[in-house]
């Protein structure tokens, strides 16, 4: 199933270049948020190895690599 992502969603995922910082209060959708920003990414040529997604615990970090694996 396809999420669709608000016009500010839309913006945080195809934005190109540089660094960037998501901030957003639980359960907003950061994690689909950045799932989607990073398989986009790819899609663009940026190869995985040269991205870097930090979460705060060990288990978002599993969590995230499970949505990108998936999606």
């Amino acid at each position: 199933m396809e999420r669709h992502f608000d016009p500010w969603q839309r913006e945080a995922i195809e934005i190109s270049g540089g660094r960037h910082l998501v901030l957003a209060p639980p359960g907003c959708g950061k994690t689909d948020i950045l799932t989607e920003r990073v398989v986009h990414a790819h899609e663009q040529g940026v190869e995985y190895r040269d991205m870097l997604c930090l979460t705060f615990t060990n288990r978002a970090s599993r969590g995230m690599k499970e949505r990108i694996c998936r999606r």
